[in-house]
């Protein structure tokens, strides 16, 4: 009996014949005791032109009834290819060469002007389509994105920044235009604040109060009025007595009624820090003074501190020294007789 076996098993190499698995049943035999055994003595042989043909073929074990083994179940799913469904598509009827049967004609003809109906929403948004579309020549010539922000068709921040600026809505004149703030020797923190001034989106009290309503808005420096950009940089009469003071100092109006007035005068300052001496002082103080300003105001806040102007000149004193400026004369002479010029 082993030898049979032995020489089945080896008829079985030569021919090739492959065990085909059984999906559901890991055995095929029980000796249905208590204690079973079970063996997988059921098989189904394929030789490689079977599962050629039929490459989808399985096998499964079906439920034991009257015998100890398990019958198997073979499927060959035979792939017949079938025929795709017919489909319409609707750029066929933009075709020049289209030509439509008219069924319901009882003489049939040719009939050219046959057109599907469209709703007009739908013809809208074809028509919104195409007006993206460019019109386009075929070539071999490859194909470039091309940027209309300027007359060169290629981009850059600069382009794209100015762009975004003249097609944007509630832009403002100052920011569009903006002045030479970015030409100072300055620090770039300055020059940042300074920008968002001029668009009103510093945080000033009026500003927060958008997040905190409850939050008291009367300016630190007056106790007079909310604290808006424009009132903490022109209008507050704490900032006013500052602006009399650097018009003393440099003998020039330094005084703003508005935002407007004040982007006038620094749209006209020149570059702080460039070379030659007494070069228009009260221009140049501006923003020195804003500064100096907004960080006696932000002591007031923060740690509890009282404005005075003369603290607001000593820090604007300090501010100069370290952004290169000096004062002219201020060992030999007062306070009052003092100038600012621009180191050379």
């Amino acid at each position: 009996m082993r030898s049979a076996m032995n020489r089945f098993s080896e008829w079985i190499d030569e021919e090739g014949l492959l065990d085909l698995p059984l999906a559901n049943h890991a055995y095929t035999w029980s000796n249905m005791r208590a204690d079973p055994t079970l063996v997988r003595l059921d098989r189904v042989l394929i030789c490689p032109d079977w599962e050629e043909r039929f490459p989808l073929c399985s096998a499964s074990g079906l439920p034991r009834t009257t015998s100890d083994h398990c019958p198997i179940l073979l499927r060959s799913l035979d792939p017949t290819v079938k025929r795709s469904p017919f489909r319409f598509e609707n750029w066929w009827l933009e075709h020049n060469d289209l030509q439509m049967w008219e069924m319901a004609s009882s003489e049939g003809h040719w009939n050219l002007n046959l057109r599907r109906i469209s709703t007009e929403d739908q013809v809208a948004e074809v028509a919104r389509m195409l007006e993206v579309l460019h019109p386009t020549a075929p070539g071999r010539a490859e194909d470039k994105l091309y940027w209309g922000g300027n007359k060169s068709e290629i981009y850059s921040v600069k382009s794209g920044y100015r762009w975004w600026m003249r097609n944007s809505p509630g832009i403002t004149t100052m920011f569009i235009k903006t002045p030479t703030i970015w030409k100072w020797k300055i620090p770039l923190k300055v020059k940042i604040f300074l920008w968002l001034a001029l668009q009103q989106r510093i945080l000033t009290k009026t500003y927060r109060a958008k997040w905190r309503p409850e939050e008291d808005t009367t300016c630190v420096m007056c106790h007079n009025d909310p604290e808006t950009t424009e009132h903490l940089l022109c209008t507050c009469l704490a900032m006013a007595l500052v602006w009399r003071r650097v018009a003393v100092m440099s003998s020039s109006q330094c005084a703003f009624s508005n935002l407007e007035e004040l982007w006038e005068r620094l749209s006209k300052c020149p570059s702080l820090g460039a070379s030659g001496a007494h070069a228009r002082v009260a221009q140049q103080n501006i923003p020195v003074m804003i500064w100096a300003t907004w960080l006696e105001r932000n002591g007031v806040i923060f740690k509890g501190q009282r404005f005075h102007v003369e603290n607001v000149w000593e820090s604007m004193m300090a501010l100069l020294r370290d952004w290169g400026v000096t004062l002219a004369g201020a060992s030999s002479v007062g306070m009052d007789e003092a100038t600012f010029v621009v180191i050379a």
